[in-house]
Order: structure tokens, then C-alpha cells, then sequence
């Protein structure tokens, strides 16, 4: 079972962060599994469409891609993402109040094809704030990673920037950002966002094993605590096609399920 994750921190963070639920999964579903960290979001992608993974983690947008391009099948999510928000933040010394209050300053999303660090903000912006980025910053910048995001705050390269607030806690958690560094000037309303997703062609008895591995993962069971805290879950729900209409409709206005935006 080749397992593909988002690089959408640094590989070591990542290693922590997912091994011991594959060990598990590899232990429940009884499978042999290999982690694949993808190069980029475009990748992982690009990894799915040629088979190169069984199993992909992707976030709400690439899901979206990968369902239209590819018939990727929903298998589960987190207790938390079917109800995700997006962070935008700001230096903790920084004077602005709102975001109305950086009109000519430089902006950093995350990826391009991030639904937390991009697709998600951009849409918000425009919904909730009326502004197109590209006319209303000085600058927009795209990073790799979120955790790059953040650096990029805290150095000053930029003067707002829109993230994943978990990778912001984990970075707190295991000492790469110190507390009250940064403040959150603005959270999103919420949305779906990470899932993890199969091959439509996958065994049907291998589907069932996984699922119901995810699905088995208690927060009262003791040897199930340190791959539910790592996730920053307390368990995984069913996933369905339809809890992702939200960011297919949003990704069609904006041209990304057309061929060649993948």
C-alpha cells in the first residue's frame, strides 16, 4: 500500500506526524505500507493520476482535482476538517486591526493548489472582504509550505500571511515558532478541507479494511492517543463526494478542474 501525504511542512515534522497511523494502518488493515512525500501539490497529484499511490491524504481542493480528473473516492476525514478555517496573521507588535488595514502591504498565500493556504483565503477575501488580492496588497506572494508562511511573517518578507492554524500550533508545540510571536488578525468562516482518498479500481475488500481501520480509532483507547494527537483529531468520520460541493463550486469559478490546472 503506497501511502502519499502533502508536503505541506518540513519531511522530518511529517514523519512524526503520520508514522505511527501507518504503522497502525499497516498493523489493522494488514498491509504492508510505504510513505510517499510528494515534492509539491502539483505532485501529489500527478502521483495519483499515474498510480503511483493507492492511498492519498489531500487537502479539500486537490481531493476536488483528483475526484474530477482521476475518479479519486473519498474514504474518511478528520473529525475536524469538515468544519476547517484558515488563519490570516500578522506580527504580534503589528498596529492593524482589521484587515481593511493592509491595503499596500505585502501578502503571502501558501501553494497555489493549498485549499487552506489559498483557495479558501482568496475566496474570503472576496466574499467576506470584497478584495481582489493582486489590486488590493503590494505583493502576493505564493510559498511552498505553510510553515514557510509563517517564517516569511516572522522575517518580515511579508506583512500578512494565510495559513493552516495547525501546522501554527505544531509549530508552537515542538518549539519552531515561539508563543505570542505572531496574532490572528482575521479567521474564515469554516469549510471542508483534508480527506483521505483511493482509487475507485482499489480491492473492495481493501477499501473496507481501511476505512475501517480510520474508523476505529478511539481517543479512550490508550495505544490510539498519540496517532489522534498527532493528527489534532479526536477521530475520523465516513467522507462523501457531496461534503466537498463547496470547494468544487469554487474551484470550477476560478478555472481549476479544466485540463492543464492540475
Amino acid at each position: 500500500m503506497r501511502v502519499g501525504i502533502l508536503p505541506d511542512q518540513n519531511t522530518a515534522r511529517l514523519l512524526t506526524r503520520f508514522s505511527p497511523l501507518l504503522d497502525y494502518i499497516a498493523e489493522e488493515a494488514g498491509l504492508e505500507v510505504k510513505l510517499i512525500i510528494a515534492s509539491d501539490y502539483s505532485h501529489l497529484l500527478q502521483l495519483f493520476g499515474n498510480n503511483e499511490v493507492d492511498m492519498v491524504r489531500f487537502g479539500g481542493l486537490g481531493f476536488v482535482q483528483a475526484n474530477a480528473f482521476y475518479g479519486a473516492e473519498p474514504l474518511v476525514m478528520r473529525d475536524i476538517d469538515t468544519r476547517f478555517v484558515s488563519w490570516f496573521l500578522v506580527r504580534e507588535g503589528s498596529a492593524v486591526q482589521s484587515i481593511a488595514d493592509m491595503e499596500g502591504k505585502p501578502f503571502s498565500f501558501g501553494s497555489h493548489l493549498s485549499t487552506s493556504g489559498h483557495l479558501m483565503p482568496r475566496h474570503f477575501l472576496n466574499t467576506n472582504h470584497q478584495i481582489v488580492p493582486e489590486a488590493f496588497f503590494s505583493k502576493v506572494h505564493y510559498s511552498n509550505a505553510h510553515d514557510e508562511t509563517v517564517y516569511s511573517i516572522i522575517n518580515d518578507e511579508v506583512a500578512l500571511g494565510a495559513v493552516n492554524p495547525i501546522i501554527v500550533k505544531e509549530m508552537i508545540e515542538d518549539g519552531r515558532l515561539e508563543l505570542n510571536v505572531l496574532r490572528i488578525l482575521w479567521e474564515t468562516p469554516p469549510y471542508p478541507d483534508y480527506v483521505w482518498a483511493i482509487h475507485s479500481a482499489l480491492e473492495r475488500k481493501i477499501k473496507i479494511q481501511l476505512r475501517n481501520a480510520f474508523l476505529a480509532l478511539d481517543p479512550a483507547n490508550e495505544q490510539h492517543v498519540e496517532i489522534l494527537n498527532n493528527l489534532h483529531s479526536s477521530g475520523f468520520l465516513p467522507a462523501g463526494v457531496h461534503d466537498f460541493d463547496l470547494l468544487k463550486k469554487i474551484a470550477l469559478s476560478l478555472g481549476l478542474l479544466e485540463a492543464g490546472n492540475q
